[in-house]
């Protein structure tokens, strides 16, 4: 595991559709009343430029990855982050052999002395976040050789049956604090 970052909490999950998004929408909005909070999305595919990804302000393309800055309101999770009360939003489309050069290209633009809130599948195996929650939907779902978990490195795992419940968003809301720009996991 790499280094150790007590302004950052990541939110990954078992797959799509778990409520990694309204997860963090949540804790955003329940945070950012108090404190400013930079939140980015990464996703390890490189999509079209859609409509959607024209309204994103382009910030950085290297081989192997593209970070842009979402100042747009729309659909797109990225947009729901700043919506919910995130600022500055990134969006970084990498390649896993690629994520911590854009990581840390994010980290120069942001600092560590910010809150950061990140939802990705893989960022965790290569820092250690102040807190890791993992989203499991259904027990049976097996990952295949080429999909990844960290469910093992979580400090909370939430199992979701359908979709995530309004106790649920509430249970990690209230248990998830920050002072003095770390985050903190009350038991």
């Amino acid at each position: 595991m790499g280094k150790y970052f007590h302004n950052i909490l990541i939110v990954c999950g078992s797959g799509r559709k778990v409520g990694k998004t309204t997860l963090i929408c949540s804790i955003i909005n329940n945070i950012s009343k108090k404190h400013s909070i930079v939140a980015i999305k990464i996703s390890p595919h490189f999509h079209q430029r859609s409509p959607l990804m024209q309204l994103m302000q382009p910030v950085e393309k290297e081989e192997g990855y593209n970070i842009y800055m979402e100042n747009n309101i729309h659909s797109k999770d990225s947009s729901l982050f700043l919506q919910a009360g995130a600022n500055p939003v990134y969006y970084i489309e990498a390649l896993d052999q690629n994520l911590e050069r854009a990581f840390y290209s994010v980290l120069k633009k942001t600092g560590t002395d910010k809150l950061i809130v990140i939802e990705s599948g893989y960022l965790g195996k290569i820092i250690k976040p102040a807190i890791l929650v993992y989203l499991k939907k259904d027990e049976s779902i097996t990952l295949s050789p080429k999909k990844y978990s960290i469910e093992d490195k979580a400090d909370m795992v939430l199992h979701i049956k359908d979709k995530l419940s309004a106790g649920d968003l509430k249970s990690v809301t209230n248990n998830i604090v920050c002072k003095n720009n770390n985050w903190y996991l009350q038991k």
